[in-house]
């Protein structure tokens, strides 16, 4: 049998393996990135091109974690500044507070202690204008009662004219000042207490804006210890991905 000398045809005569390329650009920073380029033919298997592929994309990994080595560590660096302020704070804002608090909660007591001699002392005023009123009258009726003597009459003196009408004014004015001594002393007890209720007041509302203040610097502290854990965790990351 004879040997056909023709070469055999392919099935597709235009078919051709067609090469493609591959660019792979990456930002290591706000001014700065890198392309990569490679490619492969048409007829390479899938997992020869993929592990081309991710070659590259670890060298990308690599390059991009060790370009934002300094901008981590640079953020930190503020972060652990701006947390030690806020601690900082915490302990000034405490001790200014006890401190302050101290002081009005001595002015209040000083004021409870001396309350009873206050009111002692605003009663004795009081009843030494209502004794100098008396006295004044007194020394009105002696006048009187001395030019009436000179007079040589023998009859008992009874103020008359000038004399009896300015012992009439002294009279009702001892007689208002006597009535107004009550009142006045349950006035003097409610705006004394007034001013201890204000004074206690002022301090549970230093109490109250301390916790307020405390509470939100407690907030942003706990944030900062957060926000530097994760920075801390992620620089560790990259400088694993640096070193490799």
């Amino acid at each position: 049998m004879r040997e056909s000398s023709e070469k055999v045809q392919p099935l597709y005569p235009d078919a051709k393996n067609i090469a493609t390329g591959v660019s792979l650009v990456v930002s290591l920073a706000s001014d700065r990135q890198i392309t990569f380029q490679t490619g492969f033919e048409g007829d390479e298997p899938d997992p020869v091109v993929n592990a081309r592929l991710d070659r590259l994309c670890r060298f990308a990994d690599r390059l991009k974690a060790k370009a934002e080595i300094p901008e981590i560590e640079a953020d930190l660096r503020k972060q652990r500044e701006t947390l030690a302020q806020f601690r900082e704070d915490r302990a000034r804002v405490g001790a200014e507070h006890e401190h302050q608090q101290a002081l009005r909660q001595v002015e209040l007591d000083e004021r409870v202690k001396h309350r009873e001699q206050a009111r002692k002392e605003f009663q004795a005023g009081i009843d030494a204008s209502i004794l100098s009123m008396q006295q004044a009258k007194q020394k009105i009726w002696n006048a009187g009662a001395e030019e009436y003597a000179r007079s040589g009459r023998l009859t008992a003196y009874m103020p008359r004219g000038a004399a009896a009408s300015n012992l009439e004014k002294v009279d009702k004015a001892i007689a208002e000042a006597s009535v107004h001594r009550e009142k006045a002393l349950a006035d003097f007890d409610n705006d004394y207490q007034i001013g201890l209720d204000t004074a206690q007041g002022e301090i549970d509302k230093a109490n109250a804006e301390r916790e307020a203040a405390e509470r939100s610097l407690n907030i942003s502290i706990e944030r900062y210890e957060t926000a530097i854990a994760s920075q801390e965790a992620h620089l560790a990351k990259c400088q694993e991905l640096a070193g490799g």
